[in-house]
């Protein structure tokens, strides 16, 4: 991509983060789905949500998660959540579909996802602990350690 097509998409991302805060200041205990080109997005803890409920890959942008689908996918995702009694709400330019459950279990599911964000807190600075003592003399003893734990659990 060149530093054209960089700069449109870092405009884009920020266009999303914005947009989805805008909402999210208003819908607290809502998933929100951000149409983005032929996709939706979900931020967050609605990112976390949906991974856990549709194992879709969360993505990095900056300090934000991310899960994104293809447009076509909504009326899958939204099922589920109305399964779930998860309410949520669909932005194009503006609201365009809106599920509130009576008994809605975003919170429930948030808490869930709460403790494997932590985890992924702990995973990321592992990951950069790691990078950092790359050239270190007790780097063969880490990983030899971190291998036994994963023999462990094989």
């Amino acid at each position: 991509m060149g530093s054209c097509g960089s700069l449109f998409y870092k405009k884009e991302v920020i266009i999303i983060i914005e947009k989805y805060y805008k909402y999210k200041s208003d819908y607290k205990d809502y998933v929100i789905f951000i149409k983005s080109g032929n996709f939706y997005e979900c931020l967050s803890n609605d990112a976390l949500i949906i991974n856990n409920l549709l194992n879709y890959k969360v993505k990095r942008i900056g300090n934000t998660l991310k899960v994104g689908f293809p447009i076509n996918n909504i009326s899958v995702v939204t099922s589920l959540l109305v399964n779930n009694n998860i309410s949520y709400i669909v932005v194009d330019k503006d609201i365009i579909d809106k599920y509130n459950s009576n008994s809605n279990n975003y919170n429930c599911y948030y808490y869930d996802m709460e403790k494997i964000l932590f985890n992924y807190i702990r995973i990321d600075k592992i990951i950069k602990y790691l990078e950092y003592n790359v050239l270190s003399n007790n780097m063969n003893d880490i990983l030899n350690r971190i291998d036994e734990i994963l023999k462990s659990y094989v």
